[in-house]
């Protein structure tokens, strides 16, 4: 779904999480399994009950190796058999394996032993592996264990087939399951169904409003001012100085075009970058033309004591979008793209087939978002991009996720849990990233004035003050 324009209300705090080394649970068995091949002796297959077998991340990062398995399963004909919750002999990942994976999948070789006081080990260092999949946010996709242990009392136990829940369905009560974008507040769209299907009685629609009235809108204002501008040419990319954002007005050592009694900033066929760790004083625009916007590092409004409008307009076809780097956790800004919010590392532009270790921040923005993203439609089938997007370049779900608001984050609350297995605990984001400060940066009240919020990779609060003071050109 395309032509979208966002505005959120009715948000608070949402604590920033510190990172620690915590082993966490990745996936459980759904319901009851069986193996899919049967054992050496009496023609039996290996039963898992729901939540009998857990598959646990060694210190919550994104290295499998050391990830282990923790819990038990049942031999029809043997018994139960446990797994050995000693850090020395768990059933874990020890390295790369050479099997039949699908593409999708990564092959990884198992170790060590489970264990029946009458029977004695089953070994699983030579037979068996696990496939992997490669996008833990791919909910259509599950990890798989494949072919046999062995004792040489009792022959082959088959584990081949158990399937455990999808890659992101990571707790217990299924509440750290994958997420998309939060809506609370109103949403703009000319394909207002598939939002109140995808949104439910989170979203109310604005009758006839439509991007091209919001586009007009922000041309009408801007161009006027800087159609005949000069401008200097200056290094590409260009940094603006962190200190910038606490003036009253743009100060006269920025090298960029000054408009608007200096409450503006200009810059044409340079890519800009925000490399502060900020807090934002006093109300500004900044304008790019004919090249990107890069958000490196975070911009806050504390204080709520000023509104910082960005607006990225692309010309001949070049800019318009604003990038924003995956450690930004919060961005209290009025952001206008004639392009795309996307993801961006300094050196490209993150898709779909990026890892959920490096979008595992959580993203927070206070103020607005106007841009031709869409929400949802990249898991279409075929999957869709914006309208300025070449077909060629928008073939598989991948390639459309770059420009999906749905998939800006990856990042998931995840559950420790103690040397067996047990849920322990408060939640804490996947690969021990962090959560976003929210607005007034205490990074107490959270869990007490929402406490649904901390599960959504990506968070959009109108600011109502835009209303009472809105930043130069809208005034």
């Amino acid at each position: 779904m395309r032509n979208i324009f966002i505005t959120w209300v009715a948000l608070t705090a949402l604590m920033l999480w510190w990172a620690y080394a915590a082993d966490t649970i990745i996936q459980n068995i759904a319901g009851l399994q069986t193996s899919d091949t049967e054992g050496t002796y009496g023609n039996r297959a290996m039963t898992i009950g729901d939540g009998d077998l857990k598959f646990i991340n060694l210190d919550g990062n994104a290295d499998i190796i050391g990830d282990y398995f923790s819990g038990h399963y049942y031999d029809p004909a043997f018994g139960i058999f446990e797994i050995n919750s000693w850090i020395s002999n768990r059933l874990k990942i020890i390295d790369e394996a050479s099997w039949s994976c699908p593409p999708s999948h990564t092959d990884k070789k198992l170790e060590w032993f489970s264990y029946s006081p009458n029977f004695g080990h089953m070994d699983f260092s030579h037979s068996s592996y696990i496939c992997i999949p490669n996008d833990a946010t791919d909910n259509t996709l599950n990890t798989y264990i494949w072919w046999y242990a062995y004792s040489s009392y009792i022959g082959f136990q088959s584990l081949s087939g158990i399937l455990l829940d999808s890659s992101v369905d990571f707790s217990i009560d299924h509440d750290a399951e994958w997420k998309y974008i939060k809506v609370e507040g109103v949403v703009a769209s000319e394909k207002n169904t598939e939002l109140l299907d995808q949104f439910d009685g989170d979203l109310r629609v604005l009758g006839e409003l439509t991007k091209s009235t919001f586009r007009k809108d922000i041309h009408q204002k801007v161009y006027p001012v800087i159609s005949n501008l000069q401008v200097s040419l200056l290094p590409d990319p260009y940094t603006i100085p962190s200190n910038h954002l606490w003036e009253s007005s743009w100060p006269n050592t920025s090298p960029g075009t000054k408009i608007l009694n200096d409450k503006g900033l200009y810059f044409r066929d340079t890519e800009i970058r925000l490399g502060w760790q900020s807090n934002i004083e006093w109300n500004k625009t900044l304008v790019v033309e004919g090249a990107n916007i890069y958000i490196t590092g975070n911009i806050t409004n504390a204080d709520n004591d000023g509104i910082l409008w960005i607006i990225a307009l692309q010309k001949d076809g070049v800019g318009g979008n604003i990038y924003i780097d995956p450690t930004v956790t919060d961005i209290h800004a009025v952001m206008y793209a004639d392009r795309s919010l996307m993801s961006y590392n300094g050196t490209n532009e993150l898709d779909g087939s990026t890892s959920a270790s490096s979008l595992a921040n959580q993203l927070y923005i206070f103020g607005s978002v106007f841009s031709e993203n869409t929400i949802g439609s990249s898991q279409n089938t075929p999957a869709e991009c914006p309208y300025y997007v070449a077909s060629s370049d928008c073939t598989t779900q991948n390639e459309a996720m770059q420009y999906d608001l749905n998939f800006l984050r990856k990042y998931i609350l995840v559950q420790p849990v103690d040397a067996s297995g047990d849920p322990v605990g408060d939640k804490i984001p996947q690969f021990s990233w962090v959560e976003s400060q929210m607005w007034d940066s205490s990074n107490t009240n959270t869990e007490t004035q929402k406490p649904g919020y901390r599960k959504y990779p990506v968070i959009i609060e109108y600011d109502p003050s835009i209303q009472q003071s809105p930043p130069p050109f809208f005034n």
